[in-house]
């Protein structure tokens, strides 16, 4: 029964997270939190519980921007808790945050796309995916109006190689 009241990494991680935009947005000092006993067994527990799950089931979401969202959308409202982020209005809000994200100058988005590729690499380095290059070496022959490709030639290379190549 312990085991449960206990606050898991991602979970303080999380903690850390929306307690620093949370107060950078409001141009307010912060200071990352260490010890977490006042946290375990409470209220804001179970919503980290929730927030960690969502985490946990879409990787590809940025703790930055999912916390940061809400403050670039309602600039009116000054405060947004843990009890938010838990529900699906702060999932809303990250997916229109994103959309408005992609729909800005592409030279103010040279960041977000090398974040990109970084995930794309890892996700690759860690499932040791393999990048299949395929080179076509065409010979002209004219049967009945067609070039056959007589030559394939396959190269095999880890597709992290050719990512980080990019960045």
């Amino acid at each position: 029964m312990e085991k449960q009241n206990l606050l898991t990494d991602l979970e303080k991680h999380l903690y850390n997270k929306h307690l620093a935009v949370s107060r950078s947005e409001r141009n307010k000092p912060f200071k990352l939190k260490n010890s977490f006993t006042d946290v375990e067994g409470t209220d804001k527990h179970k919503f980290l519980k929730r927030i960690s799950i969502l985490f946990c089931k879409h990787p590809e979401i940025n703790p930055d921007i999912f916390f940061k969202a809400p403050y670039k959308l309602y600039p009116d409202v000054a405060y947004f808790g843990l009890d938010y982020f838990s529900t699906m209005r702060a999932v809303r809000a990250y997916t229109t945050y994103k959309k408005t994200l992609l729909l800005q100058d592409p030279d103010s988005q040279l960041e977000e796309v090398k974040d990109s590729l970084k995930f794309i690499a890892n996700f690759c380095i860690e499932r040791e995916f393999i990048f299949i290059n395929i080179h076509y070496i065409k010979q002209q022959k004219l049967i009945l109006g067609c070039n056959i490709i007589s030559k394939i030639k396959l190269t095999f290379i880890p597709l992290w190689s050719f990512l980080i190549s990019f960045l």
